[in-house]
């Protein structure tokens, strides 16, 4: 019986740790002049949220974030592995995106991308992007 509980208590820190396992962040830091986009990119097992900044200087030449979940060779994983951040016109704004990547192990990689978007025309520029990688 001695055996037996000295076994139970080896047991339950490992269950616990299983149960508080990390999932793998990484930083990201896309910069177009004057405007930027700063966070944390969460890889999870099979999706990807980012939590972070947009920062536009202009009232109608704003900005926002689109976060793709990509493959291996760098693809997108499907049409719904996208989202967008909210948008920044003349300041900052929080940027938040959730989106799925349901493939087993999650995205390989995002591709997180500044973007621009003219209010009166509705009109969207790519600016700058940076892949990132689970680390």
């Amino acid at each position: 019986m001695a055996v037996a509980a000295g076994l139970a208590c080896l047991a339950a820190p490992l269950a616990s740790q299983a149960a508080t396992t990390a999932y793998p962040t990484a930083p990201f830091d896309v910069r177009y002049g004057n405007t930027y986009a700063v966070g944390t990119v969460t890889f999870f097992n099979r999706g990807v949220a980012t939590d972070g900044t947009v920062k536009s200087v202009s009232l109608t030449d704003c900005r926002f974030i689109r976060v793709q979940a990509l493959n291996p060779a760098g693809h997108q994983l499907s049409p719904d592995s996208v989202d967008d951040s909210n948008i920044a016109c003349d300041g900052n704004v929080l940027a938040t995106t959730n989106l799925p990547a349901d493939v087993i192990g999650g995205a390989a990689s995002v591709r997180v991308s500044l973007m621009a978007v003219d209010l009166h025309s509705g009109v969207e520029k790519f600016l700058v992007s940076q892949r990132v990688f689970p680390s």
